[in-house]
């Protein structure tokens, strides 16, 4: 191996490394993912451990039937998109209603912007820092849409 490409391969090596840390794409030590659920003003925030390959539906699974007053929730599947979506938390909407729950994901790190979730919680990964949001009958707060 010659100088030159000695000095190719670092310079190389030195642009992915810094390409990695500045996306937060290097491994993250364990931690938390935050569960916001915005209904009439009120927000309530819901911590849980994070792991590797965690969807939002996990996070959903973790945060919402074990915490006072969201009691239990429910999915309903669409299988010609392949996806769920929530359709009641703790009862509300009541049967009948035509009113949602928005699904929206923030994820850590600076300058990151709220993306509203298409019918899959269960194929999106989340990782540590990440905030899931469910905003009842409206838009998550600054988010944009995935299409």
């Amino acid at each position: 191996m010659t100088d030159d490409s000695l000095r190719r391969i670092l310079r190389f090596c030195a642009i992915v490394a810094a390409a990695l840390m500045g996306h937060g794409a290097v491994a993250q030590t364990p931690g938390s993912v935050t569960v916001s659920v915005i209904q009439g003003g009120a927000t309530a925030n819901y911590q849980i451990p994070w792991f590797p390959n965690m969807s939002v539906l996990n996070a959903l699974e973790q945060a919402l039937p074990t915490n006072p007053g969201t009691g239990s929730f429910s999915l309903n599947y669409f299988p010609q998109y392949g996806g769920y979506f929530v359709s009641t938390i703790a009862g509300v909407p009541a049967p009948g209603v035509n009113e949602f729950w928005a699904t929206c994901l923030l994820p850590g790190g600076p300058g990151s912007t709220t993306i509203t979730l298409p019918l899959a919680p269960n194929r999106i990964l989340v990782g540590s820092g990440d905030t899931v949001i469910l905003a009842y009958n409206q838009p998550c707060p600054g988010a944009t849409s995935p299409h």
